[in-house]
C-alpha cells in the first residue's frame, strides 16, 4: 500500500571542516518538499521556498502526493515564525518554488518556480509562477506566466530571479513544447516591473466612471394644446410615452 507518506524539509549548517552546527527537520506530518529557495536574514532567521503536499486518495491502493507552492520563515532559533501556502488552480506532483530573494527596499521576498494550472488528455499544464510576500508573511502579489500559451507548450518553469536597479525583476527558465520535429526545450527570459507585471498595470483594478448621461429629449404636442397633451421622453433613442 502506497500511502501515509512522510516528506520533510531538512536544513542544516556546517562549518569549514564539514561538521554539522545545527539542523532543522520540519514536522513529520507537514509533508514539505525540498528547500530549493533559501534566504538568510542578518539576524539569523531563514526564509524557505518549497512546496507543501497532500495525499491524493483517488486510487485506494496507490495514494499520490500532490503539491502546492509554499513559503515559510524560521526565526533565529529555527522556530516557525509564519508560513504561506499558495492556492494552485490544479494540484500536481511537480509544483514547486526554485528560488527566493529579498527585495532591496525591505518590502518583502519574491519567489519563483512553477505551478500546475490544469491538464489535457495527455499531460498536465504548468506555468511559471512569481509571488511576493511581505516581511510578515502576507501575500502582496502572485503572477502566472507562460510563453507561448497553448496546449502545445504545456510546461513552463522559472529557475532564477534577480532584482533590477529600478525595483523590477529579470527571470530565466524554460518552455517545453510537444512538437516532434523541433527542439522541445527552449530558453525563456522574463523582464517584470516591481509589481511582477509583464505589462505595466497588470495588478490594478480598473475603475470606470459612469458615463455622463445627456438630458432626455422631450417632445410636447400638440402645441398649442387645448383638451389633451402628449409627452414623449427619449433616452438613448428609445422613446417612451
Amino acid at each position: 500500500m502506497f500511502q501515509n507518506y512522510i516528506s520533510q524539509t531538512w536544513l542544516f549548517e556546517i562549518d569549514t571542516l564539514g561538521q554539522i552546527l545545527w539542523q532543522y527537520l520540519s514536522p513529520l506530518d507537514s509533508l514539505l518538499g525540498k528547500a530549493k529557495g533559501l534566504y538568510q536574514e542578518p539576524d539569523g532567521s531563514i526564509l524557505v521556498a518549497t512546496s507543501k503536499g497532500r495525499e491524493d486518495s483517488t486510487n485506494p491502493n496507490y495514494h499520490g502526493l500532490r503539491w502546492r507552492n509554499y513559503i515559510f520563515k524560521l526565526d533565529a532559533d529555527r522556530q516557525l515564525e509564519w508560513d504561506w501556502e499558495l492556492y494552485n488552480p490544479f494540484y500536481t506532483n511537480q509544483t514547486n518554488f526554485n528560488k527566493l530573494i529579498a527585495c532591496n527596499d525591505g518590502s518583502g521576498y519574491v519567489a519563483t518556480g512553477l505551478s500546475g494550472i490544469g491538464t489535457t488528455p495527455t499531460n498536465g499544464i504548468y506555468w511559471g509562477r512569481v509571488s511576493k510576500v511581505s516581511p510578515l508573511g502576507d501575500s502582496i502579489w502572485d503572477r502566472h506566466y507562460a510563453f507561448p500559451i497553448g496546449t502545445d507548450f504545456p510546461f513552463h518553469e522559472l529557475y532564477d530571479i534577480k532584482e533590477t536597479p529600478d525595483g523590477g525583476f529579470i527571470l530565466c527558465g524554460q518552455s517545453v513544447n510537444n512538437y516532434a520535429d523541433s527542439f522541445p526545450q527552449q530558453g525563456w527570459l522574463l523582464r517584470l516591473d516591481a509589481q511582477g507585471c509583464l505589462v505595466p498595470g497588470c495588478g490594478l483594478v480598473p475603475v470606470e466612471e459612469a458615463a455622463s448621461q445627456e438630458p432626455p429629449a422631450m417632445l410636447l404636442y400638440p402645441n398649442p394644446t387645448s383638451d389633451w397633451l402628449s409627452v414623449c421622453v427619449a433616452y438613448l433613442s428609445t422613446p417612451s410615452r
